[in-house]
């Protein structure tokens, strides 16, 4: 496939793909280990306006927590085939892992320097106060799941797959909606009718989902067995639908031997799961929403939470707004 740039460099794309979606695949480039390319398999007719005007907005020109972070792995520039249409684009290329590896504790050993209950928690405000930056620079991510998360070994968070957030073009006012959203960690408006005009409440409401997955070693607080026999196993954006949740329905599920419990969640973030799976559930302005002010958690005694796992459980490590995820 011969690519180029729109000033007509040429670009090389590498051997290695680094991952496949449903939108395209995403390759390493050759000659640099800096940049990876992704090329869409279904080009949008508006993709290079898109792109063009992602790359106007303000996390376009963000730096990371130190010289080797980036927050947002922000389009660079658009990728053009040999018939100069607009295939794909060129953007950082992000080293760490998914933010999945952290749900295992086995796997969390191998994915990050300190696998603890501290720096977990610490990870998740991190994840908070990026959402909340992003809120503030006019951008709803939309697709807030833990696969769009890479953390770093020391616990730093960047979000991938940046070409799918709602954004407003600086230039020229134009409304770009959000691409598509994960049904498992959308609101019940969206798990069964995709994405529409989003708000930072939708966003809110996948990040709570995503931190008690995080706190509770990858259990899902909407999947399940039912406890009730007569009622078939559902999927997590159908009990998303129904409000089947661990958090304040745990009778409605079956105990699973080893399953981390809510109750291991801190007491305030306890609370915030309650308001955005409780009232807010189906009324937006009730979720508590990331703030960028987010505290580092402090050190605390180690405990076991399951057979296998380092857990930590923070003595003032706790997110502190009853009000917001931070």
């Amino acid at each position: 496939m011969s690519l180029q740039l729109p000033d007509g460099r040429k670009v090389r794309l590498g051997a290695r793909t680094f991952g496949r979606g449903a939108e395209g695949l995403v390759h390493e480039l050759a000659g640099t280990e800096d940049l990876c390319a992704k090329i869409y398999l279904d080009p949008a007719p508006d993709l290079h306006q898109r792109l063009v005007a992602l790359m106007r907005t303000e996390p376009a020109t963000w730096p990371g927590d130190h010289a080797e972070h980036l927050h947002v792995a922000w389009p660079r520039q658009a990728l053009l085939d040999e018939g100069g249409r607009t295939i794909g684009f060129l953007m950082p290329r992000v080293a760490g892992r998914s933010l999945t590896r952290l749900f295992d504790p086995y796997v969390r050993a191998e994915a990050i320097d300190e696998p603890t209950w501290r720096v977990l928690v610490a990870v998740g405000a991190r994840v908070a106060r990026l959402l909340a930056r992003l809120h503030q620079a006019g951008i709803v991510v939309g697709d807030v799941s833990p696969a769009n998360i890479m953390v770093s070994p020391t616990g730093h968070v960047t979000l991938i797959d940046c070409d799918t957030v709602q954004f407003t073009d600086p230039a020229t006012g134009i409304a770009h909606s959000c691409a598509k959203v994960t049904p498992e960690y959308a609101p019940p408006a969206l798990a069964c009718t995709g994405p529409a005009s989003l708000t930072p409440a939708d966003d809110a409401f996948g990040l709570g989902i995503l931190i008690c997955q995080l706190l509770m070693e990858g259990d899902h607080p909407f999947e399940g067995v039912p406890a009730d026999p007569a009622e078939a196993d559902a999927l997590a954006q159908d009990n998303i639908r129904l409000r089947n949740n661990r958090i304040l329905y745990p009778q409605r599920f079956v105990p699973l031997p080893g399953a981390i419990p809510p109750t291991v969640l801190p007491p305030q973030v306890m609370v915030l799961a309650q308001a955005c799976f409780g009232e807010g559930h189906f009324r937006p302005e009730a979720r508590p929403l990331p703030r960028s002010s987010a505290r580092r958690p402090k050190r605390g005694r180690a405990t076991r939470a399951r057979s296998g796992s380092i857990w930590r459980r923070p003595a003032g490590g706790r997110f502190r707004s009853r009000r917001n995820w931070h």
